[in-house]
């Protein structure tokens, strides 16, 4: 296994261990080189994947079912919120990396990701959840 699929591997593992309830369904971890795709669900046993991209790529979230904002950790001031839902506007969150953290930029405003933690190999992770379940949190690693 390659070491990029190793990191993600672990970063999900950590993820779905942190908050499971009900039967959890599988999630897959993805990398994405210029913009990567989220399906959000809302069933009990969802857990959000681990995504990685590099630096100056965009993510976007979309619902299977019904609305949830989502948004970084569980800050008072995320670095990013975003509506996810049938009748919201998908916006995409283009996540950039330095040496000292991310940032992340949404319609054109720009915020340090607070809860970006170092994980090796010049690239760090940022823990994202669904604003209204708690258990719902997935990981985005952002390489430089």
């Amino acid at each position: 296994m390659s070491g990029r699929l190793l990191r993600l591997a672990s970063v999900l593992a950590l993820a779905a261990s942190a908050f499971v309830v009900g039967t959890p369904s599988q999630a897959t971890p993805a990398a994405c080189a210029s913009s990567c795709t989220v399906k959000a669900d809302t069933n009990a046993g969802y857990i959000a994947p681990a995504i990685e991209v590099t630096s100056g790529a965009d993510v976007s979230w979309l619902p299977t079912t019904t609305s949830h904002p989502t948004a970084e950790s569980f800050g008072l001031d995320p670095c990013f919120q975003v509506a996810v839902g049938p009748s919201a506007p998908v916006v995409p969150v283009v996540f950039t990396s330095s040496a000292t953290g991310v940032t992340a930029t949404v319609n054109g405003e720009s915020k340090p990701c607070a809860s970006a933690h170092s994980i090796g190999d010049a690239a760090w992770a940022i823990t994202y959840h669904c604003q209204l379940h708690f258990w719902m949190n997935g990981t985005v690693v952002v390489d430089r």
